[in-house]
């Protein structure tokens, strides 16, 4: 059972002005089959995701003005993605005021793209109720130290990261090629390669091609492969 939002917005300090918008941006779309209204918050959560990729990148280029375009672009990833932003929600305790329908029948606070949507659709619900200024002061408040002390973290997913480095400058997407197979007393062994155009970045092996793919571009990553391949 949710508890109520008026609960949440004086905790929060918020005093609304259309406390509609807050129930909105609580309400899963599966409240809708038993309300039988559209009532849910996937147009804030809409809103709110351009605010906070609005105020995390400039975060980024004002925090870090040793990272060039590519490497910005990776460490905002990291701020915004799925995981960071669900647990921002699980902090502010959003999940408690969640409010889903019978068709949903797991806890939402168990659900990390759910908690990422909350975080997102309460944003935008503040904004639309409190005005810009507000609602960037909350998100400075959820991101500035975390930005501020960050670091980009090349291990997560190297794949990811190698490919929004090079597309961020150049628009172009890295390929994976097989190398080699062998078999060995410990298994079967791949060794892949990862290319931009014809220049071999690096290469990795593993298990499986995934595995060596990553490790591929971890390897291309590692020796920073990416800078000056075009002039």
């Amino acid at each position: 059972m949710a508890r109520p939002v008026e609960e949440l917005l004086k905790t929060m300090g918020i005093v609304p002005h259309h406390i509609d918008l807050y129930a909105q941006a609580l309400t899963h779309s599966s409240k809708n089959g038993v309300s039988n209204r559209r009532f849910d918050y996937e147009r804030l959560e809409f809103l709110g995701d351009s605010l906070i990729g609005f105020v995390v990148g400039s975060l980024c280029y004002e925090l870090h003005p040793e990272m060039n375009q590519g490497e910005l672009s990776v460490l905002r990833s990291q701020f915004i993605r799925t995981e960071s932003e669900a647990e921002l929600a699980k902090e502010l305790g959003l999940g408690d005021y969640v409010m889903v329908g019978p068709s949903f029948t797991t806890d939402p606070k168990e659900s990390l793209p759910l908690m990422e949507d909350i975080f997102e659709s309460f944003t935008g619900a503040l904004y639309l109720d409190q005005g810009f200024e507000t609602a960037q002061k909350f998100l400075l408040g959820q991101f500035y130290e975390r930005i501020k002390t960050g670091k980009i973290d090349w291990k997560e997913n190297p794949k990811s990261q190698l490919q929004e480095l090079l597309q961020a400058d150049y628009k172009e997407a890295v390929t994976y090629r097989l190398l080699q197979e062998q078999n060995t007393p410990e298994g079967h062994i791949f060794v892949m390669g990862a290319y931009f155009e014809n220049s071999e970045l690096g290469r990795g092996q593993g298990k499986s091609k995934k595995e060596a793919e990553q490790n591929a571009a971890r390897d291309a990553l590692s020796k920073k492969a990416f800078i000056g391949l075009k002039a």
